[in-house]
């Protein structure tokens, strides 16, 4: 097990974007204690925490049996053995079988297989706790580029064309998952080289020979702005522990549970992962659309502990849990800034604009109001203006 880490399911980089510039604060609403908190410009502890992608245990086969069984229970689709084998592969740290050096042309011999034996103790010796971090990191890193440019040109051109077509997202979404399992060993192949220079004329023909093929370069080539910033969405709405729990604590969810007597921690993993890949392709493919809302009152977004919500209704057992496939059921909101916000509708009353100025204050709260009451915990806003939606 790895050391002890803080991890953030509310980005600081993201909730700099709600951050009262003037003051150098951010105001923090705690539902449970009804007390607002005065954040000064660190946010280290805000939004995080301690060891929150730990995984204690290896993902069994009656594991992944029993995600099988739950799938059926809220998907019409078969669920796709190929997507679900490599998340367990790479949960598990069985991932070398990915690495085909004969991908990377250019290799001598001697490299290769240096970078083969250094790839299977990576494996073997990087705790699980640290691959679904890196995991959730690489997703993250990906969100913010299209993040920062769509809060710079306040537009979703960057959004388009959606790289390789529409039909085909289901590929480009297999294919991250297998460059973020070779990302993480690959860097620190390189620095392992970088760091046995000194002098060492071999290491230093090795690292000249990994320049040339640039090995990264490659795994860069399949990205979509498009997948980027909505996988993460969904991703981060799926991720929500109230969802969780009320999506498991289904009276047959427990039974199977009780019965298989498997590790409830790691069917959530497979479940958050799978869900996100599957539904993303299905809900494009259905007419969802992004629609970016700029807000042009003075009443500034609120955003939360838990930033991504369905606003189609107010609670989600109102939902048909049964069937997540359906679009119709979801209307996903993400306030991104303190005066920009994204929808992913299939409603037709936004035509084909994928835009919306509002200068009514009261449409705002309405956002607004369903951040606060949707909340885990904490609400953040750059004012202290909480009072209003309680």
């Amino acid at each position: 097990m790895n050391e002890t880490k803080n991890n953030h399911y509310v980005p600081k980089k993201y909730l700099r974007s709600f951050h009262n510039d003037t003051q150098n604060c951010i105001y923090r609403y705690d539902k449970i204690s009804k007390k607002i908190i005065l954040g000064g410009g660190e946010l280290y502890n805000i939004g995080a925490e301690k060891d929150l992608y730990t995984v204690k245990s290896k993902i069994t086969k009656d594991e992944v049996a029993f995600f099988k069984k739950l799938w059926k229970m809220y998907s019409r689709e078969t669920e796709d053995n190929h997507i679900l084998g490599l998340l367990t592969d790479y949960m598990n740290g069985t991932c070398e079988k990915f690495f085909d050096i004969k991908n990377y042309q250019g290799l001598s011999h001697e490299t290769a297989q240096l970078m083969s034996d250094f790839i299977y103790k990576y494996f073997r010796n990087d705790g699980m706790a640290r691959t679904q971090e890196n995991l959730c990191s690489f997703y993250e890193r990906d969100f913010f580029r299209v993040y920062d440019n769509i809060l710079d040109t306040q537009s979703l051109d960057c959004l388009y064309p959606i790289a390789g077509g529409f039909l085909n997202l289901r590929t480009l979404i297999y294919d991250k998952l297998r460059v973020v399992i070779q990302q993480y060993p690959l860097a620190r192949f390189r620095a392992y080289i970088k760091e046995g220079l000194k002098g060492n004329i071999a290491n230093e023909k090795l690292l000249e020979e990994l320049k040339k093929i640039k090995l990264l370069d490659c795994l860069e080539e399949k990205r979509s702005p498009y997948f980027d910033l909505f996988f993460y969405i969904i991703f981060q709405y799926f991720r929500c522990p109230w969802f969780l729990n009320i999506l498991f604590g289904d009276e047959r969810v427990s039974q199977l549970k009780t019965k298989l007597g498997i590790s409830f921690e790691n069917v959530q993993f497979l479940f958050l992962q799978y869900a996100t890949i599957h539904l993303l392709p299905n809900w494009h493919k259905c007419g969802m659309k992004p629609v970016l809302i700029k807000n042009k009152t003075d009443i500034p977004f609120l955003t939360s502990d838990r930033p991504s919500i369905n606003i189609y209704c107010k609670l989600i057992r109102d939902i048909d849990m049964y069937n997540i496939d359906a679009p119709e059921t979801f209307e996903l909101y993400f306030p991104l800034s303190k005066n920009v916000a994204i929808l992913y509708s299939l409603k037709e009353c936004y035509g084909a604009t994928n835009e919306i100025v509002v200068t009514s204050q009261n449409d705002i709260m309405l956002y607004n109001k369903q951040i606060f009451d949707n909340a885990e915990k904490y609400v953040f806003s750059s004012i202290d203006n909480f009072a209003e939606y309680e």
